[in-house]
């Protein structure tokens, strides 16, 4: 199947999609034969299968290269909280060279997401009825939620009480926000290109919400945290869940 499609740059191009089919499995077969370290990109391998078996059409492709995943040591727990996110900005790095599309990282992180879902999902939270509560929020400017649901199993995992909101209103996260007593509120952006976005969420969640919580900023791309954190009014711009629970004080954490 030959694709058109619209390049980074704004120029028309053709998408093979036979060669991604091939990419994908020739990176499939260097996970199998085991060969893991780094490729002359500094990609792992690994990252690179992901990534290319979810652009691909084939979900038999996506299903061998989970399985090859897991057989070289790969823990659903490294999945989610790195190879998901490796894989997801590897696409980007792709369609910034023009190799993929828009359409293909858009699809290709959606699946990516999926993923992540169902391990989610068959992981029983670590957590008591102790753990303080904290709320995690995707803005509803964001294309994309993959770092607001890793960022809610690492906050499950600390023992935390966790709550996700995504695709809602600010006026919505602000109301939950109010009526239930968080110890946390964390905000999950994917580039400095949505941080209007998450300043106007802060500045609704200061004006409703009358105890002051703290409000902990996730950016997926790397930035100046200092210059985001002056921004978009948040308290700390971090990606460490322990450095968040550690600067808002959280107490009762299942693990330390």
């Amino acid at each position: 199947m030959t694709l058109m499609f619209e390049t980074k740059n704004g120029e028309a191009g053709w998408h093979q999609r036979s060669s991604v089919e091939e990419l994908a499995a020739q990176a499939l077969r260097v996970v199998s034969s085991k060969q893991c370290n780094p490729n002359a990109k500094g990609v792992d391998p690994r990252t690179e299968a992901l990534a290319m078996s979810v652009v691909a059409d084939d979900p038999n492709l996506r299903r061998a290269t989970m399985s090859e995943l897991m057989e070289s040591g790969v823990s659903p727990n490294a999945f989610i909280h790195h190879f998901a996110g490796d894989a997801a900005r590897y696409l980007g790095q792709l369609w910034s060279d023009n190799h993929v599309s828009f359409a293909d990282v858009t699809i290709g992180t959606a699946r990516i997401q999926e993923m992540v879902r169902q391990l989610v999902a068959r992981r029983a939270p670590n957590r008591t009825d102790a753990g303080p509560k904290v709320l995690i929020a995707v803005p509803l400017t964001e294309d994309h939620v993959l770092g607001g649901l890793i960022a809610a199993d690492a906050f499950d995992a600390l023992g935390c009480m966790t709550r996700v909101m995504i695709g809602r209103s600010n006026t919505d996260i602000a109301r939950i926000a109010k009526a239930e007593q968080f110890s946390m509120i964390g905000l999950s952006i994917s580039s400095k290109r949505t941080v209007s976005g998450a300043r106007q969420l802060i500045k609704e969640l200061r004006d409703t919400v009358i105890n002051r919580v703290p409000i902990v900023l996730s950016i997926g791309t790397m930035t100046d945290d200092d210059e985001i954190k002056a921004l978009t009014g948040a308290d700390i711009v971090t990606s460490d869940p322990r450095a968040a629970v550690a600067f808002c004080n959280l107490r009762n954490l299942v693990v330390g």
